[in-house]
């Protein structure tokens, strides 16, 4: 069966971009016989990734010192807030991104969101920039985590697909903003966006589990469903604050999609969610090189409202000068 998970990173932020992410999973067909149970959202076993690969993962952010060491996957504001910091993100993304051509900053963003356009693209600020990746943490020790890591699912049977993310720098989100209803309609749509190619790129002749995070406290989302997959009927099967739950397609195929409370709890949400944070901290890093360059003394900003409008007020003159349009610059929501 087919796993997929989603979590974003820089909803709230007024700089930098909204980052959406999702990681995909083939997990044997006999797991997919827990789809069809549990109406009361009850758990499921068998899809429980950090149940399966308990000997090599941990939800716990210092479980590196365990005896032997495990990967801590969890909701990257924990894995941040650690003491590895950008060293923890990158060791679990890079480590299950497997095998990768990546060597700096500039390779990041065709390899995670290919269909996206690149930072340096979106603005001035990101165009000389590059820097390597992974940068906290050795390719050596990543390498040892990723052959760990293939070695126990091969044990049990299960595959990472894809890390995959969608970028939306302060361009392209504002110009959404005028075409949606607010930015929790972008968020929901982008992330449905992002299930739906990967449903069609991995489902093949199996069921399918959808994992979300829930969007900016919404509690209904067949009308977004049913857009973004117009052909099926879609069934409503919870709409309440801690979840809501659709299924569509026969039996053989069926897609089961979830928006929780707390979602990043699950461990496909929680890996989407250090890709989400991890990409979304290295745009930041390249946005503030290259406004420190610019005002001697500036003091770094992660862009949320009150802290971006000291930061802001700080540019203004060189924004102004360097004629950077506002719409590329500022999320105005």
């Amino acid at each position: 069966m087919l796993l997929i998970g989603t979590d974003e990173a820089g909803y709230g932020p007024n700089l930098g971009p909204l980052v959406i992410a999702a990681t995909a999973w083939r997990l044997p067909a006999t797991a997919g016989d827990t789809i069809a149970t549990g109406d009361d959202g009850s758990s499921r076993p068998e899809t429980d990734l950090y149940a399966r690969l308990q000997a090599v993962v941990s939800p716990v952010s210092n479980s590196l010192r365990d005896d032997p060491p495990r990967l801590p996957i969890a909701d990257s504001k924990v894995i941040h807030a650690s003491r590895d910091g950008l060293g923890g993100l990158e060791r679990g993304v890079f480590a299950f991104a497997g095998p990768t051509p990546i060597v700096s900053w500039r390779d990041l963003w065709p390899w995670f969101a290919p269909r996206c356009s690149p930072p340096w693209e979106c603005g001035p600020f990101y165009r000389g920039y590059d820097a390597p990746a992974p940068s906290q943490v050795a390719a050596s020790d990543v390498a040892v985590w990723s052959r760990r890591l293939s070695e126990a699912m091969d044990h049990v049977a299960t595959r990472c697909l894809a890390l995959r993310a969608v970028t939306l720098f302060p361009g392209e989100f504002n110009r959404r903003l005028d075409e949606h209803a607010g930015k929790a309609e972008i968020l929901s749509t982008a992330t449905l966006g992002l299930v739906r190619e990967l449903l069609d790129q991995f489902q093949a002749g199996e069921p399918a589990l959808v994992l979300c995070d829930k969007h900016g406290g919404r509690a209904k989302y067949l009308d977004l469903l049913s857009r973004t997959w117009p052909e099926p009927w879609i069934e409503s099967r919870e709409e309440t604050l801690n979840a809501s739950r659709y299924r569509w397609g026969r039996p053989a195929e069926r897609v089961e999609i979830e928006f929780r409370a707390r979602g990043e709890a699950a461990f496909p949400c929680a890996l989407a969610s250090m890709t989400a944070k991890y990409l979304r901290e290295r745009a930041m890093e390249a946005f503030n090189d290259f406004w420190q360059r610019r005002v001697p003394g500036l003091r770094p900003t992660a862009g949320y409202p009150q802290d971006a409008q000291r930061f802001r007020q700080a540019v203004a003159t060189p924004l102004k000068e360097l004629a950077i349009a506002e719409q590329d610059f500022w999320r105005r929501k």
